[in-house]
């Protein structure tokens, strides 16, 4: 009887044992497989792709994955998570937890450390299939998983997933010992006590047999109290406390589940488990959050329901292959279409859960959103397409260059990385010759050019440009350099060779164009809608006697002539009640001292943007001096004709309004081929231009008459009587001839050699570089011969005007008793203007010697330059009591004679401009705003409008008059040129009576102000 109870508690106590344990079991295989594949789901998508050599993850980045390990492990009671890869034909570990307990490590397993036991996850490499396994070893005992997966390159990797069992087998075996001990006590005294307790004993173990019964159905809150033999009671203890110990792992286990269902609900990952017929069967908050969806919704629907249409495919192709067993899992990247419509990317893992049986229970997907992520990668990747087509397609050189360090960390050379095909085009040196080559070997200099500069771009990021002669390849180059990053630097450069090489020319061409303009006899005006004067020209002075501030703010009419003032207001009310243009207008107006002015006026109304009038704005010529002068213009015809014939080098020809030839001088002949017999009475269609060229010039001619204005300087083709082509620079302007009639003089100079010189320029640049080195000396020759022959044209400009001076001369000193005393007035305005031109010529030549010649640069001192220029000033005018404050020892870089002529320009301005200023002020000093050091002089003086700012530098601008502060109007456009000579800038600041201030600076090799 004793034998048959131990046997019978014993066996149902080890079934009970048995059927708990596999139990618990299979709830910690779920838990570890859902944990593994979300520590799967948590890395990036491409994590193990990247993995090459130590390099490939930092160590910040696998430390924060170390910490969301911890994390996980320590919610969900697990002790490891890692994951390892075959590299190098070792297990090395690509991520792990810091709770190791690998006696041969620190804290935790380092990135691609080497696993000391590759022999347990042969079985899981070898077959690619999830493994589940019990280990026993100096890692503890605890019950892992194994995921495998492949990488893009094919090379094997797994996550894994560990808790510890150690405290189910304690509690599970504790609780059987005890009975099988009083089990086995019990047998040996049964033998004896057999038969007197046969009657005793039934009932108990009766009742002991539905207790173990009970507890292996898994009813373990039912206590039992079972009465009879001592032994047998303790055996009703002992099961009793093993049901105790089994409910309280399972309360442990509901917990850890618990908090497993805490990570499903408040994740940030999106978890959800379907079934085989693809629909959702659970989804947690944050795949709601995904999608849009509410939770009852989504247990609705498939997930082909709310896949793109894109991915639906694949999906369902992995979906079935899952399902066969044909794959443990599969990864992919795919969009969701959310509740709104709008499309979503999500980084999706689908593993497959089974029973014991191996038939599929449902699918388990992590689903990570990287919408902001794909994002970012899509405009990564079209910056870089966008970047590459430009580095291709521009026109411009580029080329990226990697800077050299020695073991001291000073930049010694760099290395040109890489090249875009416009490099072969500006250096003539092919891209694959250049790539990879040391600067000093690609140039064959002894050091790297322009090294300090780039190597501080490469080191700060700083960009900077520059217009530099590389003399290793004879041509001039503007470079913009920057920084793509740290060590490295970028240029784009553009050849300028040919353009440095015509800008001598091209600025003598606009200085003949601006000096004609600038010496208009014109006073231009500006009027707003009610006829009130808003802006003056100075030239109103000379014709009224009116400075421009005494004529803004009144009207025409208040300087018309009382006798006409009935007509011209006639004319003006129709013209601002209906605004059109409007060409010499006649107005009879009254000089400031009292005497008669005729002046013919021109204007057009102008509009704001949205087409309503404004006011006017025009010119007025004064046509008294005009009328005056016919006749002696007409006296002097003969002798003016025998000058314009002894012009040998500009063709001079006079015009009537319909194009038809006056007047052909000898070097008209020359240029054209035609004798003046020929060429006289006709029009120009039929000798020089084409139909079309023609349509201009009496379209010109109509302008200058319609403005008063010169034409020109312009270029034009022109035709031979040979048949042979050929270009001009022409100038055209207007005469009076007496009786309202007018001629137009144009003055032609043949730049055909200068065109054929530029056409050379522009063949030489195609050529090979040997023949662009032996080349180069003929372009400067010629370019030598450009300047003698601007500078020979100056000097034939000047003798018809001596001629006109000295035969006014004549005409007042042979004929002055036979004329009035206001012909002999017109006679000394004509000598006065062609002494005006004549110096304006003087001026012209000046200005332009200020940008020829060589610079020899050195050290300056600024700061004893102007002490010595006060010095010299104070010395000149004793009377002036003048503050002077300098900022000593401030030493520049640059020419000696052109920085003297600059400090002279400004501090003589400075002087001139505060001569009404009882306490007036100079201050020189420098400033450094954005790293570039800024010199400026400042003066407490007259000042200036910063409305005329852009007349500032111009060459005879003013914006003073001569009778207030004498001067010609070409010292600030000498000095803006000398600072832009010296890779410089130069600006004003000023308020009219408050003075004013000159900024400049010098380029970079004045980045910082030298002390002495």
């Amino acid at each position: 009887m004793v034998l048959l109870i131990m046997v019978t508690a014993g066996t149902l106590t080890y079934l009970a044992y048995k059927s708990e344990k596999k139990a618990l079991l299979e709830v910690i295989d779920s838990k570890l497989f859902a944990v593994a594949n979300m520590a799967k789901a948590t890395l990036p998508s491409d994590h193990h792709d990247k993995i090459i050599d130590a390099n490939s993850i930092s160590a910040e980045e696998f430390r924060r994955i170390i910490e969301r390990n911890d994390l996980i492990c320590k919610t969900l009671d697990l002790q490891y998570i890692w994951s390892l890869m075959q590299l190098n034909n070792h297990i090395v570990f690509t991520s792990s937890t810091s709770t190791s307990k690998d006696t041969d490590k620190h804290d935790h397993a380092h990135f691609l450390d080497i696993h000391t036991n590759p022999e347990a996850y042969e079985e899981v490499f070898s077959t690619m299939q999830t493994c589940y396994s019990t280990f026993d070893d100096k890692w503890g005992k605890g019950r892992m998983v194994l995921i495998p997966g492949t990488d893009k390159n094919g090379r094997k990797y797994c996550f894994g997933a560990s808790m510890s069992v150690e405290k189910v087998d304690q509690v599970l075996l504790s609780a059987l010992q005890k009975p099988l001990r009083l089990s086995a006590l019990i047998l040996l005294a049964g033998a004896v006590v057999a038969f007197l307790l046969a009657n005793s004993v039934s009932k108990p173990v009766t009742e002991l047999t539905s207790m173990a019964e009970d507890i292996a159905k898994g009813n373990f809150d039912q206590k039992f109290n079972i009465r009879g033999a001592s032994e047998i009671r303790s055996l009703s203890h002992s099961i009793n406390a093993m049901r105790l110990a089994i409910k309280e792992r399972i309360i442990e286990v509901t917990e850890s589940e618990q908090r497993f269902r805490s990570i499903f609900e408040e994740g940030l990952i999106g978890i959800v488990f379907i079934n085989s017929d693809t629909r959702f069967i659970n989804v947690n908050p944050a795949f709601c959050k995904i999608t849009g969806y509410s939770r009852e919704e989504l247990l609705t629907k498939t997930f082909p329901d709310i896949t793109h249409p894109d991915h639906t495919k694949i999906d369902m192709e992995n979906v079935n292959k899952l399902a066969k067993g044909e794959i443990p899992y599969y990864r992919t990247k795919k969009r969701y279409i959310r509740k709104d419509g709008q499309t979503v990317w999500v980084n999706l893992n689908v593993s497959v859960i089974r029973d014991q049986s191996g038939e599929l229970l449902y699918l388990l997907g992590m689903i990570e959103d990287i919408t902001t992520t794909e994002n970012l990668d899509n405009q990564l990747r079209q910056n870089e397409e966008k970047f590459r087509t430009l580095f291709e397609n521009i026109t411009e050189g580029v080329a990226i260059h990697e800077v050299i360090y020695d073991e001291k960390g000073r930049a010694v050379n760099y290395r040109i990385v890489d090249v875009n095909p416009a490099y072969e085009k500006h250096t003539g040196i092919h891209p694959a010759h250049a790539k990879n080559k040391l600067a000093t070997e690609l140039y064959g200099t002894e050091s790297a050019p322009y090294l300090p500069i780039w190597g501080k771009v490469a080191e700060t990021g700083t960009p900077h440009h520059m217009e530099v002669f590389f003399a290793p390849m004879n041509k001039y180059f503007y470079i913009a350099c920057c920084s793509p990053r740290k060590g490295w630097f970028a240029t784009v450069f553009t050849d300028i060779t040919e353009k440095k090489q015509l800008e001598d020319t091209l600025i003598q061409n606009e200085e003949k164009f601006r000096s004609l303009v600038e010496t208009s006899s014109d006073w231009i005006w500006e009027t707003d809608k009610n006829g009130i004067c808003t802006y003056a020209s100075p030239r109103i002075k000379d014709l009224l006697g009116y400075t421009p501030t005494e004529a803004i703010g009144r009207k025409a009419i208040d300087f018309i002539a009382q006798d006409a003032l009935k007509t011209f207001n006639s004319q003006i009310t129709r013209l601002y009640v209906s605004p059109k243009t409007f060409y010499g207008m006649e107005q009879k107006c009254i000089h400031k001292d009292g005497h008669i002015v005729i002046l013919e006026g021109s204007g057009a109304p102008f509009f704001d943007a949205n087409g309503i009038f404004k006011g006017y704005r025009g010119i007025n010529r004064d046509i008294t001096e005009r009328k005056r002068q016919q006749e002696a213009l007409l006296l002097s015809a003969t002798q003016l004709r025998a000058n314009l014939e002894s012009t040998p080098n500009v063709a001079i020809q006079w015009y009537d309004l319909d194009g038809r030839i006056l007047y052909w001088n000898p070097a008209s002949e020359k240029m054209y081929g035609w004798k003046a017999e020929e060429a006289m009475g006709k029009t120009l269609d039929a000798l020089i231009y084409t139909p079309e060229l023609a349509a201009d010039f009496h379209r010109l001619l109509r302008d200058i008459q319609a403005t008063g204005k010169p034409a020109g300087p312009f270029e034009s083709e022109f035709q031979r009587l040979d048949g042979t082509s050929g270009w001009l620079i022409s100038t055209t302007f207007k005469i009076p001839m007496g009786e309202g009639k007018s001629a137009f003089v144009c003055m032609d100079v043949d730049i055909t050699g200068r065109k054929q010189a530029e056409e050379e320029v522009r063949k030489l640049n195609a050529e090979l570089e040997q023949r662009v080195r032996d080349r180069t000396l003929q372009l400067e020759l010629a370019n030598k011969e450009l300047k003698a022959f601007s500078y020979s044209v100056s000097h034939d400009l000047r003798a018809p005007l001596r001629s006109i001076d000295g035969f006014s001369t004549a005409i007042l000193e042979d004929y002055s008793d036979k004329l009035d005393g206001e012909g002999r007035d017109y006679l000394q305005r004509l000598r006065r203007a062609s002494q005006r031109m004549a110096s304006l010529i003087d001026d012209m030549l000046k200005l332009s010697k200020v940008t020829s010649g060589d610079m020899h640069i050195s050290n300056v001192n600024l700061s004893q330059m102007v002490e010595d220029f006060i010095a010299d000033l104070r010395e000149a005018d004793p009377q002036r009591n003048i503050e002077a404050v300098i900022t000593p020892g401030i030493n520049v870089s640059a020419d000696p004679q052109l920085m003297h002529a600059v400090m002279e320009n400004l501090l003589g301005n400075a002087w001139k401009f505060t001569s009404k200023n009882a306490n007036a002020r100079i201050e020189f000093g420098t400033m450094k705003p954005e790293n570039e050091t800024t010199y400026y002089v400042r003066d407490n003086g007259a000042g200036f409008d910063m409305a005329f700012i852009n007349k500032l530098f111009c060459a005879f601008q003013r914006l003073h008059s001569v009778e207030d502060y004498p001067g010609d109007g070409i010292g600030l456009a000498s000095v803006q040129r000398i600072i832009h000579r010296h890779g410089g800038r130069i600006w004003a600041e000023g308020k009219q009576n408050h003075g004013a201030t000159f900024y400049f600076t010098l380029g970079l090799t004045n980045t910082e102000p030298k002390e002495s």
